[in-house]
Formats: C-alpha cells, sequence, structure tokens
C-alpha cells in the first residue's frame, strides 16, 4: 500500500505528458473489434501472447489526438515517432493488458484492451 501511494504521489507531483491520452484510455468508451483491428492483432501476434484466440476478449478506442500529432504521425515525423514510442511504453506500465495501434498513414491511434 505504501509503494502505490509514494507512485501516486510521484504521479501527482511529476504528471505525464500524456495525462489526457491516458485519462481516455482509462474511461473512454471501448468498442468491439472491426475485422481490420482484429487482423492487426493477429499479425502483431499479440492474441498469441495472451493466448485469447477470440476477436471478443478484446475491445478498442480511438483516441483523440491533437490535429499537430496527426498530421506529424502521417509525416512519419521523428519527434511524433519519439513521442508516441514513449506514450507506448508509458501505457504498457500503466495498463496491463493494452496495446496501442498506430495508423501511421491516417495519423490515427488505437488501443486495444483483452476484456477477460
Amino acid at each position: 500500500m505504501k509503494k502505490l501511494l509514494t507512485e501516486w504521489r510521484k504521479f501527482l507531483k511529476e504528471g505525464s505528458e500524456f495525462t489526457d491520452l491516458l485519462s481516455q484510455v482509462r474511461a473512454g468508451e471501448y468498442e468491439p473489434l472491426t475485422d481490420e483491428v482484429w487482423e492487426v492483432i493477429q499479425d502483431e501476434g499479440y492474441n498469441e501472447e495472451l493466448e485469447l484466440y477470440n476477436p471478443e476478449d478484446f475491445e478498442y478506442i480511438v483516441l483523440t489526438i491533437p490535429p499537430e500529432d496527426v498530421e506529424a504521425l502521417k509525416a512519419f515525423s521523428a519527434e511524433a515517432l519519439e513521442k508516441y514510442n514513449r506514450f507506448d511504453i508509458e501505457l504498457k506500465e500503466k495498463y496491463e493488458n493494452h496495446i496501442d495501434l498506430i495508423d501511421y498513414d491516417n495519423g490515427v491511434v488505437k488501443v486495444v484492451r483483452a476484456t477477460i
């Protein structure tokens, strides 16, 4: 319990550059997977990693990101790639069984989570 309080105080003190995105991950409305998202999950091997082979075992959300990030992702900007790599790391640290899927062509960030 003490460790949890220490981590919470650290978070409150330091914050995160991804506070808005992580709040969407935590409180957003997730949807059942589309065939396209399920295919990406299978291609990435995420379902095998979790030993979940049914698309109904997952759900996803499309995050609202700043317009400048949308354009930077589309342009494969080094800064955007670095930023969303940091987001990926923080997401995995804070939310077990969550992954991000980035569609660079369209500048879209999706988060998938296992439901079981």
